[in-house]
């Protein structure tokens, strides 16, 4: 099974995710900061809130454990390097 590689770009007020592995749309929603943790409230993934916590630092990628709805879900690789996903992405 291959994993998602998705590619998010922040701005000053909006992150948007793109498919770096599947042809869709990209999304484009609101973010903010509280405290440590990352919240996205737009009903993007069926769920109506996210917050992600940054968990672990490596030099190839940061790891977050992630909520959705209050509820904990898998957590993801942030990659510095777009290479380095898609390596690990292909691992089986």
């Amino acid at each position: 099974m291959v994993k998602p590689v998705v590619k998010a770009v922040f701005n000053q007020n909006f992150i948007t995710y793109s498919s770096e592995t599947i042809n869709i749309p990209p999304i484009v929603t609101y973010y903010r900061f509280i405290n440590n943790d990352l919240y996205i409230s737009v009903g993007m993934f069926n769920v109506t809130k996210t917050r992600s916590r940054l968990v672990g630092v490596t030099d190839k990628y940061l790891r977050t454990a992630n909520w959705a709805d209050g509820k904990r879900v898998q957590d993801v690789r942030l990659y510095f390097n777009k290479r380095d996903a898609i390596v690990f992405a292909n691992i089986r």
